[in-house]
């Protein structure tokens, strides 16, 4: 069976504009972090996942694209075989062994969750190295065009399915963890709504990039014939999961400052009305330093009705104002009621508070 035809051009411009946007994710991460002064490990970290990415891209436009002539030379197919896959490499797992960390970080020092995932941060690590080690014994013949010539600069060419399997199981068993391990938290402990938002964003995102590993194996193991096609499909998921790794290592910075910015609008949008409710449940006094008893403005005496003596008055040995919550709530209601409404039944707000134009005027 074969795959649909691939547009090389397509595919490099799109994944071209998608490792732009992970690499800025990154600077915006790390600007975020300096500026709140909370750079940690996972901060330095991000460095090196971004800078193989960056050479991730640039190999994308610095070799010749695939073609049958360019896969038909060995060289050729070594070369561009190690220069994209020791970035993807890097990227894929230093973004997995980030992520790990930035988890880590949301609880406090010798908790069990930070324990497990910096436990988990080391497993990453060990088997990128071992994911590395694999790949440079053993070289995946199938981009020479010619099984039965594999490159010669290859220490020990074999099956490519060893490979393969190794890759796919490790990532696999990497996605499961990232996917269960903020589940686990979820379910394990009552966190406040902020961090359980950011552990969804965490969720969801590797849910993602494990789907993304789970489509490139089928592609590899399904009855797909392995032309030209199949190899720059393969090629640009590659470029794709790198990519995504890296966002989806950065989101939980990015989703938090969003989170963060929605929230504090939320709380200078305070209505008069929330505060009136919240007034009503709890009915403080407090003192007004005001000389003036009445701290309202005049109204028009055909305007004034029993709404502006609800509140309670007393005069202290300093002429000051006792007042409750709720009454000054709910006069400033009426305050805001009224200006909204001046302008229809011929008032005016001047300094010394309501002036009735249409009694002014006469009949």
């Amino acid at each position: 069976m074969q795959l649909p035809s691939q547009s090389y051009e397509t595919w490099r411009v799109c994944m071209t504009m998608l490792h732009i946007l992970a690499i800025l994710s990154s600077c915006f991460r790390v600007a975020v972090r300096h500026h709140a002064k909370r750079i940690w490990w996972d901060d330095y970290l991000i460095l090196l996942p971004t800078g193989t990415d960056t050479f991730f891209l640039v190999t994308l436009w610095m070799y010749p694209p695939i073609t049958p002539e360019s896969i038909s030379n060995s060289d050729t197919a070594f070369t561009k075989m190690w220069s994209s896959a020791f970035p993807c490499y890097t990227t894929i797992w230093m973004s997995r062994t980030c992520f790990m960390l930035s988890l880590a970080r949301i609880f406090p020092p010798f908790h069990t969750f930070r324990r497990s995932a910096l436990s988990f941060a080391v497993f990453f690590t060990t088997l990128f190295c071992a994911s590395m080690l694999i790949v440079g014994l053993r070289c995946d013949t199938s981009l020479t065009g010619d099984p039965k010539n594999p490159p010669t600069r290859c220490i020990k060419p074999g099956n490519p399915d060893i490979t393969a399997t190794f890759g796919f199981t490790a990532e696999t068993l990497s996605g499961v963890i990232l996917v269960s391990y903020p589940l686990a938290m979820l379910k394990k402990f009552s966190l406040p709504i902020f961090e359980k938002r950011m552990l969804f964003v965490a969720l969801l995102s590797s849910a993602f990039t494990l789907l993304l590993v789970l489509a490139l194996a089928v592609i590899t193991y399904g009855p797909f014939t392995k032309d030209l096609r199949y190899i720059v499909l393969v090629y640009m998921l590659s470029h794709m999961a790198g990519a995504l790794a890296l966002i989806a290592c950065n989101m939980l910075v990015f989703m938090s400052v969003v989170i963060r910015k929605i929230r504090n609008r939320g709380k200078n949008n305070i209505t008069l009305q929330s505060w009136l409710r919240q007034a009503n449940a709890r009915d403080v006094p407090f003192v007004m330093g005001l000389q003036d008893p009445n701290p309202w403005p005049s109204y028009p005496p055909s305007q004034t009705g029993p709404s502006h003596q609800t509140h309670q008055t007393s005069r202290g040995p300093n002429n000051l104002t006792v007042l409750t919550v709720s009454s000054y709530a709910q006069e400033a209601v009426h305050i805001e009621s009224e200006w909204s409404q001046g302008s229809s039944r011929g008032y005016t707000v001047t300094s010394g508070g309501y002036s009735d134009q249409l009694s002014s005027q006469g009949p």
